[in-house]
Order: C-alpha cells, then sequence, then structure tokens
C-alpha cells in the first residue's frame, strides 16, 4: 500500500500545477471574459487604438 499513496502523490502533485499553469497562461483571456459588456467595447477600443499608433510607428 505504500506504493500505491506515493503514486497518488504525484498524480495529485501534476494536477494541482497543472491547474496553476492554466491559470497563469489564461489570465488575459480569463479576466477579459469576466468583463462586462460595456468594458469589454472599451477594451477593445483602447487595443484597436495601441494597434493602430503601432502600424503608424512601423510605416
Amino acid at each position: 500500500f505504500l506504493f500505491f499513496r506515493f503514486i497518488f502523490n504525484v498524480a495529485d502533485s501534476a494536477i494541482s500545477v497543472g491547474v496553476v499553469l492554466l491559470l497563469v497562461f489564461y489570465r488575459k483571456t480569463l479576466s477579459y471574459s469576466l468583463l462586462s459588456k460595456k468594458d469589454k467595447e472599451k477594451f477593445d477600443r483602447e487595443r484597436q487604438e495601441q494597434l493602430e499608433k503601432k502600424a503608424v510607428c512601423e510605416s
């Protein structure tokens, strides 16, 4: 039974690390999806303005 305890601890650790990594790498997507419709529109306008400024600077 001692062997199975080790296996379950490794599996639990892997799941925990996987969940943390998902949260870290998808934090922008998750935060955007939690915004209200009004805030999303504002965010989209600001993002579009940033992209336009970047395109002008690169030209």
